[in-house]
């Protein structure tokens, strides 16, 4: 729909037809900022949405649909959209069917109707273009395509859909090895439209791979990424990392900080990865004395609480304080942070926690007994190999860089407990032989020139660096050694070695006097470019409202039984920025519409109605988009229809990006808003309801066709009731009309009323169906009335060798085929149950972890 608030100048009609393949005579121009969504009236249009209701309550019906299931909806929206040819909103289900059907030419078609139904649509008109462009034979012809697109001739076109055009000549050029061609249209896809993910993320990595020594660029374009999806905890991550190896880090602390509030409005539990760097946040920000300290109080609290009744410790641990102990990442921290305090008695402790956790994992992996049952013996080994091996290599670290044991005395020993030999503590611990266990034991051991002989047969990793690093300082220059543990901290500025390595790259630099290193020289410049990217984007996955609005409004609060219930949704973009519009996008448009019945027969157990509203590609700041929707399309529609011999109030709860929690209740998504339409729409009572049989049959014998859809709806109540003795002469009424009906009252009775299979009194009709010579018509006799695959309806519809109703016939022998279901279509009077909305990724609860500081 049209955004209220903006004007586009008309686009170039050549441009189009070249590129498109649409007739030149078609006007492109947009529709003014107060041009209205076309609604549909009159009987045409009645008839359309109740085939576009079966046609999607059919498809719901089937558990797996198949493509030749939606091909059978295809083709029935197609029968809707020739009665109500300006429904935007069939054309654009034709879409997402025809898509789903994997059917490319029944999506073109229908994207061709759609842009001229509603040129403002630019998803639409993008997928049309690319796909106009990819159907041309050679690489030059697109390419020249793409120039015209990207040039004067395509200034009309909205620059969202060029900067996607200019991605993917860019993509095009890369491949033919054109590379500045490659950069020119990447930098110009970049420029055009700053949400175009793709291609901020494509800049990145081309950056990335090429230049190195520049963090501000990287930053940079890291920056772009972010304010092209906001809410994206990767890229909040990824400069949260990148300040972190520049130094600056109150900058990758307040990135750090948002990752956890993007998390935590996700419903995705904290992981003990994040709670680690939290801690090594902690101290590389305000220094290790405060962070240890922190670590140590928050172990001796649980060792505290063991014993005591209720608490988590005691159920969890069996009132053993000694198995209380830091998690492997944890206790990392914990070792690094007291070898660079010198403090005996915290290393002492820590290496005895260490010890203790990995012999009762080492216990636990060769217990046949105790093993999980999903893993193997293989794994086992090798886990045990792995935990055996990285307890040596610390080990190994703190003897050759800590202080003394020697009459250490672990600081927090648990209650009752007394200190192992400090002497144990630096054992050999099984750890096999290899290059890198040796090593650490020759560098633990003093012989250096060993321990670089097998280091540089020990390949790449950061203990191999690490242990360079060590050797160095021993044996030549501070400042070599400074490098050497410089290139470990930028490596992994936010592990316990980065934070152990920086500290004696500080150490050393201090000590020799010389000029600092350039990561220090960069921090502050880090610092100021954090501060340029806005604070409110750190608020927006827990305030959506700082960055959008969502309100949905009933388009009339009252009407008829049969009138559409239509409802209003508008979003608008509040923030300074341009935000990407779509599903999974800044602004979402995938809508959950939840219904809650109100009236004599109550129906709150019905399903909810779903709509992707991908139609705009972006909303500049403080514009706005309005959708008209109907949610009554599907089985609440159809409530309103059984109940209307009374009135009906319908309102609706409507959910943004909404996901599905582990009970089964829905929720906005992240940075995503609800909407509640607390009036709602009164259905009033339709009064046919309130006459009888023998005056529903006078009516149905002489009512103007415009008059029937109300007549049929009753008379269908009475048959479904089956509560009047007039049942009989009402069908004959009707079976006797049948004939000389319109095609579209046709398809209106066949729509309305029940088959054989429901009511007997309907067998007539199922034959005057198998008469049928209009294949519209019989498109709808087959796919409602059909009891079987051997059905004379079905060999009656093959018999008018029509290319669309013949589709249809096989697809529904298919499902009979298949034993999908026991009838081969939806029945109007008993539809078949909506399926539930897209499953959501279950939340998964992390291990409990240490508080972070």
């Amino acid at each position: 729909m049209k955004p209220s608030g903006v004007k586009r100048g008309p686009m170039r009609v050549v441009l189009l037809a070249a590129l498109a393949g649409l007739p030149c005579g078609v006007s492109y121009a947009q529709p003014s900022a107060a041009a209205a969504p076309r609604e549909a009236t009159g009987l045409g249009a009645f008839i359309a949405g109740e085939i576009t209701r079966i046609a999607l309550l059919d498809l719901r019906s089937v558990e797996t649909p198949r493509p030749s299931d939606f091909t059978i909806t295809i083709e029935v929206l197609r029968l809707a959209q020739s009665l109500d040819p300006n429904s935007g909103d069939i054309a654009r289900r034709i879409c997402e069917a025809a898509w789903s059907a994997g059917d490319q030419a029944a999506l073109l078609e229908a994207t061709e109707r759609l842009i001229k139904i509603d040129p403002g649509d630019t998803v639409a008109l993008l997928r049309l273009l690319t796909a106009r462009i990819s159907q041309m034979q050679t690489a030059e012809q697109r390419l020249s395509a793409y120039d015209a697109a990207l040039g004067d001739v395509g200034k009309g076109l909205d620059p969202a859909i060029r900067s996607r055009l200019a991605l993917d000549a860019a993509l095009l050029l890369k491949e033919r090895g054109d590379e500045a061609g490659f950069v020119q249209r990447l930098t110009m896809a970049t420029a055009l439209d700053s949400t175009n993910k793709d291609a901020a993320l494509l800049a990145l990595n081309y950056f990335s791979d090429r230049v190195s020594g520049d963090p501000l660029g990287k930053l940079e374009l890291l920056s772009n990424l972010l304010m092209a999806d906001p809410l994206d905890p990767k890229v909040h991550a990824q400069l949260r990392d990148e300040f972190a190896t520049a130094g600056a880090f109150k900058a990758a602390l307040r990135f750090h900080t948002s990752v956890g509030t993007i998390y935590a409005a996700a419903g995705i539990p904290e992981t003990a990865d994040h709670v680690v760097r939290s801690f090594v946040l902690d101290w590389r920000g305000k220094g290790a004395r405060g962070m240890l300290d922190a670590l140590n109080q928050n172990l001796q609290q649980q060792r505290a609480n063991v014993g005591r009744p209720g608490s988590e410790q005691a159920s969890a641990f069996n009132n053993r304080p000694e198995d209380v102990r830091l998690g492997a990442p944890f206790e990392e921290v914990r070792l690094a942070a007291a070898l660079v305090l010198d403090r005996p008695n915290d290393v002492a402790a820590s290496l005895q926690d260490m010890g203790r956790s990995t012999r009762s994992k080492v216990e636990l992996l060769t217990d046949l007994t105790r093993r999980p049952t999903n893993i193997t013996a293989e794994d086992a080994a090798e886990e045990v190999r792995l935990t055996l091996g990285q307890h040596h290599l610390w080990q190994c670290l703190a003897a050759a860089v800590g202080p003394s044991l020697e009459g250490a005395q672990p600081s927090i020993t648990p209650p009752g407990e007394t200190a192992e030999d400090p002497n144990l503590l630096l054992a050999d611990n099984g750890a096999e032989s290899s290059p890198l266990n040796d090593a650490w034991r020759a560098i633990r051991d003093k012989e250096d020139a060993k321990a670089m002989d097998l280091l540089d047969r020990a390949g790449d990793s950061l203990w191999v660096s690490l242990g360079r690093a060590v050797v160095l300082e021993r044996t030549e220059a501070d400042g070599e050694a400074a490098r050497a543990y410089r290139r470990v901290a930028e490596t992994a500025p936010l592990s316990a070695m980065g934070s152990l390595a920086a500290h004696r790259d500080e150490a050393l630099v201090q000590r020799s006097g010389a000029a600092r290193p350039p990561v220090a020289l960069i921090a502050g410049d880090a610092e100021e470019f954090a501060n340029s990217i806005p604070a409110w984007v750190d608020a927006m996955a827990s305030r959506p409202g700082s960055f959008q609005s969502m309100r949905a409004e009933a388009a009339t609060n009252k009407s008829g039984t049969l009138d559409r219930g239509n409802v209003r949704v508008i979003l608008r973009n509040l923030s300074p920025a341009p935000m990407g519009l779509g599903s999974g996008r800044a602004i979402s448009t995938r809508l959950l519409f939840v219904p809650a019945l109100e009236g004599r027969i109550p129906m709150n157990r019905l399903e909810p109605e779903v709509f992707e509203l991908d139609r705009r590609l972006r909303l500049m700041p403080s514009e706005e988009v309005q959708y008209v929707l109907w949610p009554e399309v599907g089985e609440v529609g159809f409530a309103i229809q059984q109940s209307g011999e009374f009135p009906t109030r319908v309102r609706w709860r409507v959910i943004q990006g909404f996901e599905t929690a582990r009970d089964g209740t829905r929720h906005a998504g992240l940075g995503c808003m609800e909407s509640q339409i607390d009036v709602g729409i009164l259905h009033e009572a339709m009064p046919e309801t309130r006459v009888s049989g023998e005056q529903l049959a006078s009516r149905l014998r002489t009512a103007d066709e415009t008059a029937l859809p109300e007549l049929l709806v009753a008379a269908r109540l009475r048959l479904l009731q089956r509560s009047d003795p007039s049942l009989n002469p009402m069908m004959d009424t009707l079976v006797a009309r049948y004939p000389t009906m319109s095609p579209a009252a046709r398809l209106l009775v066949l729509t309305a009323m029940p088959s054989a299979a429901r009511v007997p009194e309907a067998k007539e009709l199922d034959a005057a169906v198998l008469r049928e010579k209009d294949p519209r018509v019989m498109l709808m006799g087959v796919l409602l009335r059909t009891k079987g695959p051997d059905d004379p309806i079905m060999a009656a519809g093959l018999a008018l060798n029509d290319p669309a109703l013949t589709r249809v016939v096989e697809s529904i022998k298919d499902r009979y085929a298949r034993h999908a279901n026991s009838r081969g279509g939806a029945d109007a009077a008993n539809p078949p149950p909506a399926a539930p909305p897209a499953a959501e990724t279950p939340l998964r609860a992390a291990p409990p972890v240490p508080q972070k500081p």
